[in-house]
């Protein structure tokens, strides 16, 4: 019953309007594969979506291209394939490993990623990602130019299109405390100050960054009590920074409404997990 469930949220993906057109992402071999493998039928999915790229679809490579560089995208069935099988699936020819689809491409989200990539980023990439309406990619921007010490964060923040996720980066370049988050938000934690997590069912029902952690819950953990599940999700995930990176791979593509409560994006979720999980419905999940 309830992978019917998901494979139904998985599907309607299908009939909802996308942010922006992704040259080929109408082609409908292309779509049934995205929904095989939003559905976790990656032995399906993948073969068709290499061969897709292969012929020159950029959705086809941008998604490889993501699935590639984040293995918590990747499931059982590709792990276990010999290593030639994998890059065969994922990569283009070149090289002793072959390249990355997505690299090169002609394509808006695609060179934003070949910029954030290349080691001289700036916080600047963060508002392409934002402008081009790609939370996910946005928030994992901001972290890793963060473990790059990267600086410049509040010299963007300004902007309209920044992130209301990534303030606490801002606000640490000014000396600024985490009196201006709310008590509950977990980025207090990159300004070294705990979020109140009986608090935090209560604001991630607004907050788009928490949307992984609350489909998690509602799709596993009905029955469990938000206030147990959401917060209890948290912690295993090590906290911001396991939720910073939680989203759909290429927004224009897929939402992350949809992603998230997807199979594939419910894996995902789980795959981010580290820590003790103070929920028995999630313990469960995770066995």
């Amino acid at each position: 019953m309830m992978r019917t469930l998901i494979l139904m949220l998985s599907v309607v993906w299908l009939a909802l309007p996308v942010l922006a057109e992704i040259a080929g992402q109408n082609d409908p071999e292309l779509q049934a594969a995205v929904g095989d493998w939003l559905a976790g039928n990656e032995a399906d999915a993948l073969p068709v979506l290499s061969a897709q790229a292969a012929s020159g679809n950029v959705a086809a490579r941008l998604l490889l291209g993501q699935i590639d560089a984040f293995p918590a995208l990747q499931g059982d069935w590709l792990s276990g394939l010999p290593r030639a099988e994998r890059i065969a699936l994922l990569r283009a020819p070149g090289g002793l490993s072959g390249k990355r689809w997505s690299t090169g491409l002609d394509d808006p989200v695609a060179q934003a990623w070949g910029r954030l990539w290349d080691t001289a980023a700036t916080p600047e990439v963060i508002l392409d990602f934002a402008r081009l309406e790609e939370p996910r990619a946005a928030r994992f921007a901001a972290l890793t130019l963060a473990r790059r010490q990267r600086q410049g964060f509040a010299a963007v923040a300004a902007d309209p299109a920044y992130p209301s996720s990534l303030q606490a980066y801002a606000l640490r370049e000014t000396k600024a405390g985490a009196e201006a988050l709310h008590p509950a938000d977990p980025q207090r934690a990159v300004l070294g100050a705990e979020p109140d997590l009986s608090g935090f069912a209560a604001w991630s029902e607004t907050a788009e960054e928490a949307d992984a952690v609350v489909a998690l819950c509602e799709t596993l953990c009905r029955a469990e009590d938000p206030a147990i599940c959401r917060p209890a999700a948290l912690q295993a995930l090590g906290g911001y920074w396991g939720l910073m990176p939680l989203g759909s791979p290429v927004e224009a593509l897929i939402s992350s409404d949809i992603f998230n409560r997807s199979t594939r994006g419910i894996a995902a979720t789980l795959r981010h997990m580290r820590g003790p999980v103070a929920s028995a419905c999630l313990t469960d999940a995770l066995k």
